[in-house]
This record gives structure tokens, sequence and C-alpha cells, in this order.
């Protein structure tokens, strides 16, 4: 949304002109300076009075984009700029603050109008105008709820542009906390404004000072304590509050010699830089605490970095070593297995062999010895014998090879293993500390430059706010009890 804000200073009534003068002029400016610089807060103070004026809901912290432009009245000391606040870059909406009565104010709000439509037109054959709205800083008897101007566009119609207006000092400082519309509160110094002008006394200088202490700054740091405003917002508005009674009735010898001035300029001031101290002090907090975060969300990281890369280095490391040790377990065993396999070959041929040779002895001499009928008989059943003791024998010599295997590879394996665990652990140990030593000189390193560089941001932050309050208080003692710091460190931080 395009929000346009002007503080109109031309004037078409004739008894207007008549009372306007060089010290008009400049309280004109003064207005306008004024009103651009606390639409220029933060987007939560001002959000919320676009919200209450035009009753939109926009988020505290939706986007404000600045586009400032300039108009020329009829008199050349009389340029207005204009300064159009773009919402969420979508909607659009113009306020005017008017501060002396203007018959054509509703002329020159439909011209800002016109003029911010057709420089923002995204068509070629479309003109989309603001909302507007007035916003008026006198007390007036006739004001209107709505000012209108009628478009006669001939066959085509009659059409009624309507501005709405808000009759500001109408309102008591409660009201405008109720309608969200604390940034206006500096203006309300205006409400006692034309009874002042007449006459100055006891009661209406006492209901000016009642009005400043009790109604502007109570709800002002009312507000800022309960975080509808933030502390910027409160100094700015005191501060405001205070440029704008130094204009309006710092002048009046009554205020001079009665001391109200000193009085409401102390307190003004003070609750200024009470508010900014406060400030400091949290947003110091805040630091330390982010800064400690940040510190222990760095040592978190590096730590869970570490321990992932030394996961991922012993997984690689003992994979690596499983695989050496499974080459050399197969290649160690594949050699005892072949050396088994020909020892039992050999003795398995030699007893066969010997046996062999045993039974082909005694059945030759069985043979010899037999009758020639029965040669045949016995070299059968010597055949049968030999082939069954053949078959025991060389069974009994296999199982007895197959034995002595087992326990050679068994005792070949364990030793193996036992010199690859061995190996295995202690290169895992030595990577391990190589790893942990790194990574503790990286933590070490990135907190030592991290802490380096919050002290000496804390350290320039810190002197610049001592300068600020001293050349504010003027005293030392002052500025030591505020920030709770030691005289000797606000003497060496002043030179």
């Amino acid at each position: 949304m395009s929000f346009t804000c002007n503080i109109s200073m031309k004037n078409t009534s004739n008894t207007a002109n008549s009372n306007t003068n060089k010290s008009d002029s400049k309280i004109f400016q003064i207005y306008d300076r004024m009103f651009k610089r606390l639409l220029t807060l933060s987007s939560r103070i001002v959000i919320a009075l676009i919200n209450s004026l035009f009753k939109t809901s926009y988020l505290p912290d939706s986007k404000i984009t600045y586009n400032w432009t300039e108009h020329t009245g009829d008199e050349l000391e009389r340029t207005v700029a204009d300064v159009i606040l773009t919402v969420n870059d979508e909607h659009s909406y113009h306020m005017e603050a008017q501060m002396y009565p203007d018959e054509e104010i509703e002329f020159r709000v439909f011209d800002y109008g016109y003029k911010h439509a057709l420089t923002t037109r995204r068509g070629h054959c479309e003109l989309k105008f603001p909302e507007p709205h007035i916003i008026f800083l006198y007390k007036h008897n006739n004001f209107p709820d709505n000012v209108s101007i009628f478009l006669n566009f001939g066959t085509q119609g009659i059409f009624e542009y309507k501005v709405p207006s808000l009759r500001l000092l109408e309102y008591s400082p409660k009201e405008l906390e109720k309608k969200d519309l604390l940034i206006l509160l500096p203006f309300m110094i205006l409400k006692l404004r034309p009874d002042i002008e007449k006459k100055r006394t006891p009661k209406n200088m006492e209901a000016l000072r009642s009005l400043i202490f009790n109604d502007i700054m109570g709800l002002i740091r009312k507000n800022q304590e309960a975080g509808t405003i933030t502390a910027a917002d409160a100094a700015h508005l005191l501060e405001m509050t205070r440029k704008l009674y130094n204009h309006l009735y710092a002048r009046y010898k009554e205020f001079v010699e009665g001391g109200l001035n000193d009085m409401i300029q102390d307190e003004l001031v003070l609750e200024t830089d009470i508010i900014i101290a406060e400030n400091t002090k949290k947003v110091r907090e805040e630091l330390k605490l982010e800064t400690d975060l940040l510190i222990e969300e760095s040592t978190k990281k590096l730590q869970k970095e570490f321990k992932l890369k030394t996961a991922s280095a012993i997984a690689e490391n003992t994979r690596k070593l499983r695989e050496e040790f499974k080459l050399k377990t197969d290649a160690a065993i594949a050699q005892n297995t072949k050396k088994i396999q020909e020892e039992a070959k050999l003795k398995a041929d030699a007893a066969i062999a010997q046996n062999t040779k045993k039974i082909q002895e005694e059945a030759k001499l069985k043979a010899d010895a037999a009758i020639a009928q029965n040669t045949k008989k016995i070299q059968e059943e010597a055949k049968l014998k030999a082939d069954a003791a053949i078959a025991q024998n060389t069974k009994k010599i296999q199982e007895e090879a197959k034995l002595k295997a087992d326990a050679v590879i068994a005792q070949n394996t364990k030793k193996i293993q036992e010199e690859a665990k061995l190996k295995a652990d202690a290169a895992i140990a030595q990577n391990t500390k190589k790893i942990q030593e790194e990574a503790k000189l990286r933590t070490d390193i990135a907190i030592a430059e991290n802490t380096k560089k919050f002290e000496e941001e804390l350290e320039q932050y810190q002197l610049d706010t001592i300068h600020k309050l001293y050349s504010k208080l003027g005293s030392i003692d002052q500025v030591s009890e505020l920030l709770e710091l030691p005289i000797e460190t606000i003497q060496a931080a002043l030179r």
C-alpha cells in the first residue's frame, strides 16, 4: 500500500492569509518536518497508524518503502515535500496532516492522488488513486466527517471523491492509545494552545505540565515497557514532544520565570536518556546472549563435524583392514590347505602302496600253499579282503590327515587374526588422536576470533554510549551511576 503524507501550508482563505506571517511559516515547517520524522519510526508504530486510520490489518513487520517527491504550490516559499510509503508493494493510501484552515484541502489531496496514480500506473488505461485521509491538528467548530469533490464526467455521470478526516484534538491521549494512534501523541500538547495563547495562568500551566508528564510521557513509558512501541520509538516521541513544546510555549515569560521550562526540559531529556540507557543495557544483554548462543552453536557444529569425520575415518579404516585381513587369511588358508592336501596325498599313496604290497605278498604265499584247484577261489577272497582293508585303511588315514590339517589351520588363523587386530587398534588410535587434535585447534581458533570480535564491538559501543551520555548529562558521576561502571573507566573513555 502506498501512503502519501503532506503538511499543507497553502491557505486560500482571506482570513487565514491575513494572519499568516513569517512566524507561522516557521511553525508550518516545524509540523511538516515533525510529521515526516514520525513516519520514519519503526514499521510497528507506523503500521499501527495505517491500520487505525484505514481499518486495515497489516502485520507489524510489514515492508515499508519510502519514496520522496516534491510538489510546488502557488508561492515558492510554500513548496511542500511529500513522502510516499509503499506497504508490501501492493495497495495505496494518502494521508495529509492539516494545521490551519484551508478551503481547498480536498482539491490538493485529489491533485496529489492523481499525480501519484499517474506516476505509479501499471497499465496505459488505468489510474489507481490512493485512498486519502486528512488529520486536522487544530480545533474548528465546523469540522466535517468527510470532505468531498464531485467529478462531473458529463454523459458518463458524476463521481463523488470522498476524503475522510480525523479531528485529532477531540481525542484524549488515552483515546489515542486505544485507537493505536500513539505515533500522534506529541501533537496532544496542541490541545491547550488556544487557552495559553490568550493568557498564561497557574491553572493552564499546571494543566500543560500534567498533560506532558502524566498523559504523554506516562503513555509513552507504559507502551514502551509493554512492548507496544520500541525503545527507539519512545525516545523519538519524547524528543518530538520536547521540540514542539519549545516552539509553542518556551518563549513565554511566565513559563521561564515559573520554572516550567526547566522542569519540562529536564524531565523530557532525563526520560529520553533513561530509555536510551535501558535499551542500551538490554541490547548489550541480548548481544551477549546471541554471542553465547553463536559460540555454543559453533562448538556443537564443530563437534558434530568432528564426530562425523571420525566415524567416517574409522569406518573406512576398518573396512580397509578387513579387506586386507580377508585377503591375507584367504591366501594363508589356500596355501595351508594345498600343503595339507599334498602331504595327505603323499601319506595316502605310501600307505596304499605299502598295504598293497603286503596283501599281495600274503596272497602270493597263500596261493602257493593252496591246492591248485582252489587258487582261483583264494585269489578272489584275497582280492575282496584287500579291497576292504584298503578302504578301511584309506578312510582312517584321511580322517587323521583331516584332523591334523584342521588343527594347523585353526592355530594359524588365530595367530593371523590377533596380529591383524593389534595393527588395526594401533592405526585407529593413532588416526583418532590426530583428528581430535586438529578439531580442537580449529575450535580454539574460531572461539578466540569470535570472542575478540565481540569484545572489540562491545568496547566501541560502550565508548560511544559513554560519550553520548556525558554530552547530555555533563556529569561523570551520573554517567557512572547510570551505566553501572567505575568512575575511572568513564574518565579513561572520555580521554
